[in-house]
């Protein structure tokens, strides 16, 4: 899933601007105050990840506008059917033909809409046919957006979720135990099923063990030796990143990450190191999850 294309009225310093053909990169080159921050809010905007403000209207209060192409190849969709996004067909040909009917806009591979923000606060994405098709947004992703600050928290938290395994996905949702595809009712359906096993064999100690290896920390066990392997390689330093599954009752799933040095024998909170040694633990990060 990339865009392809955005045409940005009205919004903060931008009267006007057309970008199209966009590659897998995009490279904003300018003098200061010339507009780039502003492009890449649009594009926050339009994923749902920047919230509009008062000022980011012009003078004249004018609607903004971002009219965006989003190209969705097979595999972008296949990942859309798996996690149920837009349509609950289990059949892919179903999930797809009905995925067809609720985005009408949706042609040839690619996805058109524009976005729009309104000063009172309304928000809408209109595709041509629906003044607000609230099915375009489901499948929108998540966009980072990493300033000198270097704030990786967001960007670590949400790549390190794509480690869990199914079950702990499952129980995130609050979906059905039987159909993940439907949300959780209280029912108590499987509480049959639940009730023959035999909670008294375990201790607390070794059940919240069990919880934590089941559940995630095979997954992050080895996504933590590839981050360590690739953030050795490229900062030349033999600190090795650790993550800490928290199983207390208020941080439940809660994962802790820190830089512990073997020669120094400490450690110190990820986000505690310097601008340039947190850019290079981005970059491992984002390349170990690229691996898989």
């Amino acid at each position: 899933m990339r865009i392809t294309e955005l045409h940005i009225y009205h919004f903060k310093s931008i009267r006007e601007i057309h970008l199209t053909e966009i590659e897998n990169v995009l490279i904003l080159v300018g003098q200061n105050s010339s507009g780039k921050t502003c492009i890449l809010d649009a594009i926050r905007a339009v994923m749902g990840n920047y919230v509009i403000a008062p000022e980011d209207f012009n003078e004249k209060r004018q609607k903004i506008e971002i009219e965006a192409e989003i190209e969705l190849d097979e595999e972008s969709l296949k990942s859309l059917h798996a996690r149920k996004i837009v349509s609950g067909y289990k059949r892919y040909e179903k999930w797809l033909a009905d995925f067809g009917n609720k985005l009408p806009s949706w042609k040839d591979g690619r996805l058109r809409f524009t976005f729009q923000a309104s000063p009172d606060g309304d928000i809408r994405y209109f595709d041509g046919v629906h003044k607000n098709n609230r099915y375009i947004c489901q499948l929108l992703p998540e966009v980072f957006y990493l300033d000198s600050q270097r704030d990786i928290r967001q960007m670590q938290e949400t790549i390190l979720m794509f480690q869990e395994d199914d079950l702990l996905k499952r129980m995130r949702t609050g979906c059905c135990m039987f159909d993940s595809g439907k949300p959780c009712s209280h029912c108590f359906s499987c509480m049959g099923l639940i009730e023959r096993k035999r909670p008294d064999e375990m201790n607390a100690f070794e059940a919240e063990k069990l919880l934590e290896y089941k559940l995630y920390q095979m997954n992050l066990d080895g996504f933590s030796r590839r981050v360590n392997r690739i953030f050795r390689r490229n900062s030349g330093r033999q600190e090795e990143i650790c993550y800490e599954l928290q199983c207390h009752a208020n941080q439940i799933f809660q994962v802790e990450t820190t830089v512990y040095n073997p020669n120094r024998e400490y450690g110190m909170a990820v986000d505690q190191m310097g601008k340039g040694m947190r850019s290079i633990y981005i970059l491992s990060l984002l390349e170990a999850c690229m691996e898989e």
